[in-house]
């Protein structure tokens, strides 16, 4: 149900006006009401601001979800904090390791949720390169494929926290494969996380430059691809995602 919170009945204020108020003060022009996000009872408020932002609320918790959208040539860019295992789009992308073993955090979720047959595909690849990716099926996801890029590792030896050697180019070839992966099979759309910046300890403001700047470069040329999504994980990560995709824009 579409809400315009100029018009909001005398009941609906009654049952919502709190909420609704803080919202029309805080510059929010609609709210949609509905139910039974990701299997939750309690009602939820999907709030549209002025500037493109968009924000989830439960009533029984401050913030659920956020998003921001920007469009991109003929392509939308969308960050959202929240399940990459629950995502629809066309594929998600696994922030894999180069033996493709799909084992503790994001990997051992989609393994989870998504079935041995993921494994199985990769275990018949055998593994690639650092900066590379393939492509599986997946599974019982949502999603049709997952794309697995193999990011790299911070104290490997090979590079230090500060320094970076080539580990910003290995990243942005993990990025930029995984698209170009997506063209191949005629994908129109990809949820990415912030690869290697979890366990592989990759720091994730460079992440977020690396990423960003590369996916909005490959948007800007000829693709296939309607649909870029980078889903973080926690509002920390979301927010670092959200300032560097503001400076990408406003350049």
């Amino acid at each position: 149900m579409l809400v315009n919170l100029d018009v909001v009945s005398t009941a609906e204020k009654q049952r919502n006006g709190c909420r609704a108020c803080r919202l029309k003060k805080a510059g929010c022009s609609k709210v949609v009401i509905f139910t039974g996000l990701a299997g939750r009872r309690d009602l939820q408020v999907l709030v549209f601001s002025r500037h493109n932002f968009c924000f989830q609320f439960a009533f029984r918790q401050v913030i659920y979800k956020q998003i921001m959208k920007v469009d991109i040539a003929n392509s939308v860019l969308e960050l959202l904090d929240g399940d990459i295992t629950e995502m629809d789009t066309d594929a998600i992308v696994n922030a894999a390791n180069a033996q493709l073993v799909l084992g503790g955090g994001v990997a051992g979720a989609i393994r989870q949720k998504g079935g041995p047959a993921i494994q199985r595909q990769c275990d018949k690849i055998g593994g690639t390169f650092v900066g590379g990716a393939v492509i599986t099926t997946g599974g019982n996801l949502k999603a049709k494929y997952v794309i697995h890029a193999v990011g790299p590792r911070i104290g490997d030896g090979s590079t230090s926290l500060t320094t970076g050697g080539d580990e910003d180019e290995k990243l942005k070839n993990a990025t930029l494969n995984s698209l170009k992966l997506a063209d191949k099979h005629n994908l129109e759309s990809i949820a990415f996380p912030a690869i290697s910046a979890g366990i592989f300890g990759f720091p994730i403001d460079r992440c977020a430059d690396i990423m960003l700047r590369t996916t909005i470069d490959y948007l800007k040329a000829k693709t296939g691809l309607k649909k870029v999504v980078f889903c973080l994980f926690g509002r920390e990560s979301y927010a670092v995602f959200e300032r560097q995709l503001g400076r990408e824009i406003a350049q």
